[in-house]
């Protein structure tokens, strides 16, 4: 259901966008074309034209085989960190650990590309900056 609303909301707010852009906020763009390609959308296609209910249910159904990888020093993502949860949302110090700070990829929070993983990154120094000041 959330993976439909989302495409519906996209389709309301920007139904003139080509599909390419569909999936954009939620997926790597490159990855997401590949998937729209291998399922028979043209990119070019706008996504106001497309059935949310449809797309949306090849989407989760989609199976790509894993053949490998580049390894460690290939790898671009990673996920995980301590949870935010056991932390002072505003000054970042531990709840557990008295004077213990986490900021950044320490903490299991994800971000889009495109800085957003940066921002938290100097957003959350800032916060234990200011706390330790």
């Amino acid at each position: 259901i959330e993976l439909i609303n989302f495409i519906k909301n996209k389709q309301k707010n920007c139904s003139y966008l080509n599909v390419e852009h569909l999936l954009s906020g939620i997926m790597n763009t490159k990855i997401a074309c590949a998937i729209l390609r291998n399922l028979g959308f043209s990119l070019d296609l706008t996504v106001g034209k497309i059935n949310a209910e449809e797309i949306s249910m090849l989407i989760k159904n989609y199976r790509v085989e894993i053949l490998g990888s580049l390894g460690f020093d290939g790898a671009q993502v990673t996920k995980g960190g301590i949870a935010v949860s056991e932390f002072d949302n505003k000054t970042l110090q531990s709840k557990l650990i008295k004077n213990l700070y986490a900021t950044g990829e320490v903490l299991d929070v994800d971000g889009d590309c495109g800085g957003y993983n940066l921002t938290w990154a100097f957003s959350s120094a800032f916060a234990v900056a200011d706390a330790i000041k």
